[in-house]
């Protein structure tokens, strides 16, 4: 480690203002001057604050570094290293540069970087200058620095099942940084679903615990969200003049619960009055453990489709998430669109049974 009197060192961290509209310019010589009210006395140039303040998930740190040689003689052969690493991020090189010529005394040596935080945690910064220093070879001075990331904001959402497909999504977003910010866009994105914002905020300048509210309607076309995953794009802009961007990939439609034996039934339409048709029964195990099954028909005599076999028939062992088709036989006794009569299952494992009264619709001619 060299003598810290070498080199002086300083992070400056860069923001970009935000402008404020009909801000007042003053002349020194109170001259009368006219300006658009939509201009500010601020200019779009960077600006280096005092201190480094606060990091926020998403948003990127941009930074200036200077190296200043202290030395009488000119520093040689400078490398500047700035490296990163946190918990969740392996260590990485943000920056590494060379100069080519001496830093003369009192010289200066500029440098900019930016890091990117992706995660609410404390980001190890390391600074690590080497140099030769007249007949001294590899020298080096380093310099670490912790930033905390916050998370900028508190995020809810509420689903609601419409049913066939359809979902509500409303979701509540709580500004938690000490300033306020703007939102240029939230939406929601996937390309399996049909989405249509249906509700949103009027405000989107929010002070600290302010919240924007944005509600979507999602309909699946297949009518199943099981496999549906959705992506929730935040970008926002802070008052420092940093663009920030989030990502959430991990927000899925809620789904009513299967039923513990889920029963399809496939036909062969129209089926013919007083005629035997076939159908086929597909049965499901949905649960986590074995189930036992006996079917049993419904033989009312009132029924417009009456069940052509046996009362009982032994479905047998099923193992969780396994299938099994059977065979049946259906007479229709009037024309129409006429409902399939009820089908009931018993477990002997457990004594359940499952009833199943609004089945499949048929077709008779």
């Amino acid at each position: 480690m060299s003598d810290q009197g070498d080199i002086s060192l300083k992070v400056m961290r860069i923001s970009r203002p935000i402008l404020h509209q009909e801000s007042p310019i003053y002349t020194d010589d109170d001259e009368d001057l006219e300006f658009n009210s939509n201009y500010s006395g601020l200019s779009n140039s960077l600006l280096i604050p005092n201190s480094v303040g606060d990091f926020y998930l998403g948003e990127p740190a941009n930074f200036m570094v200077t190296v200043q040689n202290q030395n009488q003689i000119g520093l040689e052969n400078i490398r500047v290293v700035i490296l990163t690493e946190s918990r969740n991020v392996q260590r990485t090189t943000v920056h590494d540069s060379r100069r080519s010529d001496p830093l003369l005394k009192s010289e200066l040596e500029t440098i900019y970087f930016k890091i990117d935080c992706r995660y609410p945690e404390e980001i190890a910064m390391m600074c690590e200058i080497s140099y030769d220093k007249g007949n001294q070879k590899d020298l080096n001075f380093k310099r670490k620095y912790l930033l905390p990331v916050k998370t900028p904001f508190e995020i809810n959402w509420d689903w609601t099942v419409l049913g066939a497909g359809q979902n509500m999504l409303k979701i509540s977003i709580i500004n938690k940084i000490e300033k306020q910010i703007i939102f240029e866009e939230c939406k929601i994105k996937d390309q399996s679903v049909k989405i249509t914002t249906i509700h949103e905020s009027s405000k989107k300048i929010l002070k600290m615990n302010n919240i924007l509210t944005k509600s979507f309607f999602i309909e699946s076309p297949i009518a199943d969200f099981t496999n549906v995953q959705l992506s929730l794009d935040l970008i926002w802009k802070s008052e420092n003049g940093n663009r920030g961007h989030i990502q959430y990939s991990q927000i899925r439609p809620k789904v009513n619960p299967k039923d513990e034996i889920e029963v399809k039934i496939k036909t062969n339409q129209p089926a013919k009055r007083l005629e035997s048709s076939d159908i086929e029964v597909k049965i499901e195990n949905n649960t986590e453990r074995n189930i036992d099954l006996i079917m049993e028909l419904n033989l009312d005599q009132d029924q417009l489709i009456q069940w052509n076999g046996q009362t009982r028939q032994v479905i047998g062992l099923l193992q969780p998430k396994s299938k099994k088709e059977i065979n049946l036989s259906i007479v229709p006794l009037q024309k129409g669109t006429l409902q399939l009569p009820k089908l009931a299952f018993k477990d002997t494992l457990l004594g359940l049974t499952y009833n199943f009264n609004n089945l499949h619709f048929i077709d008779v001619e």
